[in-house]
């Protein structure tokens, strides 16, 4: 299954994250994904108020590697870990601080930095599956210790780098991700705090001390470094959430792949379109040939006759370009985006496509998971939704991939996608209600939320297999509310 996650990412839009595996086994892996969204007729979005501008304007996707997994412990232990790399790397730009060597040590700085948050929300995930486990004690002392070495072993390459011979900028490189690293384990104590006080833990008391003591010494230790990341209790925050945001993004960065994207099957449409003329002349010219020889070249029946053969042209020009397009839309996507790596060599190709269709050419199977959960559905309501699907296909060369990327097991490519609902809720009603409720001797009002649904099948196909998930996204005029993943029946 390609989806990892689907999710609210902010009040107007929800993320959509796919991970796509690689099979080296293969020469080229395909991935196909077919997202249908079923919309509520009400909320008047069809093809002349949402078009393909629309849609791709509220679409934001990003493709980056797939973050390599560690155990904690493993990042500064195991041999050719992250830090070992890490540590050479710095060695190597203490003792010369070329261009090629400085290039090397921020590359592996940051994949440190990558690896380790994603290997502490690992760690956090695994607490959490495991917590009525007799390991209770084992996995959280190991939490605890893991970071706290982890820190310790990075703080000490500034003994290393912090000489004359490496400029200041490049030396800032390594304290932005001294204080990214302070940040996330900051926001990881709070995470853990939060989680086994869920679990009712009976020795919450002292792990919450311990968790809010490690949060109190490295906002200490960001004080120090005079770093810009301070919390204000009594403050708007919004300087430190900004350098949050720029630490990630500067952290995050190598792990982002290049692309660009083109118009798909631009060759294919300028030939049919010069068709479509071709065949609009070749009539207009017809008709003036078969006109000339009956009533000759300077009479008045040949003068209308090759007006109307002219206003003709047009409108057949125009209806077959029509004819053909719709044609060969189901063969062509809306665009191309070819997938870079930075050494600006291809390594993938994607390709995506939106369009309305009507319920009747879409698969049954595809109709009968939204029928599930709601039994009151019938045909003529599932008819007068509108359907909006997006369909994707990505290439991954699996040669050049792994050509370029050994330092680190890339397991493969991760896809994000945000889409913002914002167009879709301009005719809502008002989010709430008034109501009346029965009480003892009387009935009074009370507020109720108006919210409406948005059903969501996706469709991701891999090795000549198909995976389907069904979510519910709740929305109202304030926006998302939630999103549930339905269970469906095969």
């Amino acid at each position: 299954m390609l989806i990892d996650v689907v999710k609210i990412h902010d009040k107007f839009s929800f993320e959509i994250k796919l991970n796509y595996k690689l099979d080296e086994d293969l020469k080229t892996n395909f991935y196909e994904v077919n997202t249908y969204l079923f919309l509520p007729k009400n909320l008047d979005i069809n093809r002349q108020t949402y078009s393909k501008s629309d849609f791709y304007s509220d679409l934001k996707t990003y493709i980056r590697l797939k973050t390599p997994e560690f155990c904690l412990k493993n990042i500064i232990q195991k041999e050719k870990s992250p830090f070992e790399n890490l540590k050479k790397a710095s060695l190597n730009i203490a003792k010369n601080a070329s261009k090629e060597n400085f290039n090397d040590f921020e590359y592996h700085l940051k994949m440190f930095c990558s690896i380790t948050k994603k290997s502490i929300k690992l760690s956090l995930n695994h607490i959490n599956k495991n917590f009525n486990s007799t390991n209770n004690k084992f996995l959280i002392d190991s939490f605890f210790e893991d970071i706290s070495n982890i820190l310790a072993r990075f703080r000490e390459l500034e003994q290393i780098i912090n000489i004359p011979t490496i400029k200041d900028k490049n030396f800032k490189i390594y304290k932005y991700g001294d204080e990214f690293l302070s940040n996330v384990v900051e926001i990881a104590m709070f995470d853990f705090i939060k989680l086994i006080g869920k679990k009712h833990y009976a020795d919450f008391s002292n792990l919450k001390k311990n968790g809010l003591d490690f949060v109190r010494r490295e906002i200490d230790y960001r004080k120090s470094q005079n770093m810009d990341t301070i919390p204000d209790p009594l403050g708007t925050n919004e300087g430190l959430l900004y350098h949050r945001a720029e630490l990630k993004k500067m952290m995050d960065n190598k792990l982002f792949l290049n692309t660009t994207a083109t118009k798909d099957g631009y060759v294919a449409e300028q030939l049919i379109f010069s068709t479509a003329a071709g065949l609009a002349m070749l009539f207009a010219t017809l008709v003036a040939f078969i006109s000339k020889a009956k009533y000759g070249s300077l009479s008045m029946q040949f003068f209308f006759i090759l007006i109307v053969s002219y206003m003709l042209k047009d409108r057949i020009k125009e209806l077959l370009r029509l004819y053909f397009n719709n044609k060969i839309k189901h063969v062509f996507f809306d665009f191309k985006t070819k997938i870079f790596n930075d050494n600006k060599q291809v390594i993938g190709i994607s390709k995506e496509s939106f369009d309305f269709v009507k319920a009747k050419n879409i698969r049954a199977k595809i109709l009968k998971f939204r029928r599930q959960s709601h039994n009151f559905i019938k045909p003529k309501e599932l008819i007068r939704e509108k359907i909006i699907v997006h369909r994707k296909q990505i290439k991954i060369f699996s040669n050049k991939f792994n050509n370029n990327y050994y330092d680190y097991n890339f397991s493969g490519i991760t896809d994000i996608t945000r889409f913002n609902i914002e167009k879709f809720i301009r005719k809502m009603d008002n989010p709430s209600k008034k109501i009346y409720v029965l009480d003892e001797n009387d009935f009074h009002k009370i507020k109720a939320n108006r919210v409406y649904h948005l059903n969501m099948i996706i469709q991701s196909k891999f090795n000549n297999k198909s995976f389907y998930n069904k979510f519910r996204i709740i929305l109202n005029r304030d926006g998302i509310k939630k999103i549930e993943q339905i269970p469906l029946t095969l």
